[in-house]
């Protein structure tokens, strides 16, 4: 999936609701409730994940308020 630019980012210092949606070879990206991405790739499937930010100018923080993992009905808070 390309790197892509959406308004739907909040400015600096206020917070964004980030959410991936996997299922099958459906992987879905939501900012703030609004779909701004989607792939069909047939080798997604199941497997890890991960999360990374970066910064393309001045070195950037970010600060991560709270992370739910959804399966099959259940929630998991870390």
């Amino acid at each position: 999936m390309e790197w892509d630019c959406t308004p739907h980012v909040r400015p600096v210092g206020e917070p964004n609701t980030i959410e991936l949606r996997c299922g099958d070879t459906l992987l879905q990206v939501f900012v703030n409730g609004a779909r701004v991405s989607s792939i069909v790739d047939a080798d997604l499937g199941f497997g890890a994940f991960g999360w990374r930010a970066i910064s393309l100018g001045a070195a950037s923080r970010v600060l991560f308020q709270s992370i739910e993992v959804w399966s099959v009905g259940a929630a998991m808070r870390v």
